[in-house]
């Protein structure tokens, strides 16, 4: 390749990656993997939850395993819980439960609330 052509490549990947986002989902049609999607909620990745339910590869109400919660617990209260606040927003305008609870009786209000203090 040219010069030219090089310059040309290098623009269209930085269109693509302009418009794309950082949104990069994992190769597969199934759900995602738990450890991902946990790290994405308290990361506030709003991009990767946001392509990951676009795509059904995550239901906004789904229960995954976390490290205080082992047999599952909803996406929100992990959300809520690390004050990720734009996953939040958008679990919510999604229409996540936001009265669902963790297996020790919390919702997201609670956890937010009580979290909110202590980062």
């Amino acid at each position: 390749m040219n010069e030219m052509s090089w310059r040309y490549v290098a623009a269209c990947v930085v269109i693509a990656v302009g418009l794309g986002g950082c949104a990069v989902l994992p190769s597969g049609t199934g759900p995602i993997g738990h450890q991902e999607l946990h790290e994405a909620l308290i990361a506030d990745d709003l991009d990767f939850l946001s392509a990951a339910v676009k795509a059904g590869r995550v239901d906004v109400n789904q229960r995954i395993p976390a490290p205080v919660y082992s047999e599952g617990t909803p996406l929100i209260t992990i959300a809520a819980r690390a004050g990720s606040v734009r996953v939040t927003q958008f679990l919510i305008a999604s229409r996540a439960d936001i009265n669902a609870r963790t297996p020790a009786d919390e919702t997201a209000l609670m956890l937010a609330s009580y979290f909110r203090g202590l980062k």
